[in-house]
């Protein structure tokens, strides 16, 4: 565990953390320690919940590209194909 106070990362911090005691290395009470790591936590948390957020926005707008260039790449397929059968196509005219 890191002390959110002074940035120590022992297993002294994560022990007096578990038992109620301040950090051995800054004096941060253990109930202060752990205040601030939720507040980090509760951030953290809605920074992700927007990066999934948007992520999932552009996934569907991704989406929503892919089939209209499938629905394209559909049409010059057929135009093609019935170029190359030697039919013209009403459209083409």
């Amino acid at each position: 565990m890191t002390c959110p106070g002074c940035g120590a990362h022992l297993s002294a911090v994560l022990r007096a953390h578990q038992e109620g005691r301040p950090c051995p290395s800054c004096g941060l009470s253990a109930s202060a320690a752990s205040e601030i790591l939720a507040v980090r936590r509760s951030q953290a948390d809605e920074q992700m919940r927007a990066t999934a957020e948007a992520a999932v926005l552009r996934a569907g707008k991704a989406e929503s590209e892919l089939r209209v260039l499938r629905y394209r790449l559909h049409c010059v397929e057929e135009a093609l194909k019935e170029a190359l059968a030697g039919e013209v196509p009403d459209w083409w005219e």
